[in-house]
C-alpha cells in the first residue's frame, strides 16, 4: 500500500475506518471476550455471590467424551459446508468474473450478494418454513410426484 503523503490523508483515513472499527469491536470481539471471561468462571456472578476463577470448565471440555463427539460433529459439518461453499462457489465465482459481461454480470452479482443483506434470523425462519415436516420443499414434491413422500429435513445431517 503506498505511504500516506500528508496527515490530512492518515486523518481522514482513521475518520473513515473509525465506524467500521468501532462496529467490531462491539458487535464481535466484545460479546467474543465477555464469553471467553464467562468460560473461566466457576458460576455467573448474577448468581451465586461466592464466584471465582478456575479452569475446571476447560478440564471438563478436555476429558468428557460428550464434548468430544459434539467438537468432533461441529468441525466435520464445518468442514463439509466450507468444502461444497468452496466446491460450488469458485467455479461459480469464475465464470461470473470471466465469461459474464454487462447487465448480466451485474445482476447475478446482486443475486448473489442480496441474501446477505437480510437478518440472520430472518433466514434461519426462512429456512426452517422450506425444510420442515411439510413445509414448502415437501409440499412441492407431493405435488409433482405421484407417491407419498416425507423428507423432515429439519435437524438431519448426512450419515457418511
Amino acid at each position: 500500500m503506498a505511504e500516506l503523503a500528508t496527515s490530512a490523508d492518515r486523518r481522514r483515513l482513521f475518520t473513515l475506518l473509525t465506524p467500521a472499527y468501532l462496529w467490531l469491536s462491539l458487535a464481535v470481539f466484545l460479546p467474543l471476550s465477555a464469553m471467553l471471561f464467562f468460560s473461566f468462571l466457576t458460576d455467573l456472578p448474577q448468581d451465586t455471590p461466592d464466584w471465582g476463577f478456575t479452569l475446571d470448565n476447560y478440564v471438563k471440555f478436555a476429558t468428557s467424551p460428550v464434548y468430544g463427539t459434539l467438537l468432533w460433529k461441529s468441525l466435520k459439518l464445518g468442514f463439509t459446508v466450507t468444502f461444497f461453499c468452496i466446491l460450488i462457489g469458485y467455479p461459480c465465482a469464475i465464470v461470473l468474473a470471466r465469461s459474464i459481461k454487462g447487465r448480466a454480470r451485474e445482476t447475478l452479482f446482486l443475486l448473489v450478494i442480496l441474501p446477505f443483506w437480510s437478518n440472520s434470523l430472518v433466514r434461519i425462519f426462512s429456512w426452517a418454513i422450506v425444510l420442515r415436516g411439510n413445509g414448502v420443499l415437501e409440499s412441492t414434491l407431493q405435488a409433482v410426484l405421484p407417491w407419498d413422500i416425507r423428507l423432515n429435513l429439519m435437524f438431519t445431517t448426512p450419515r457418511w
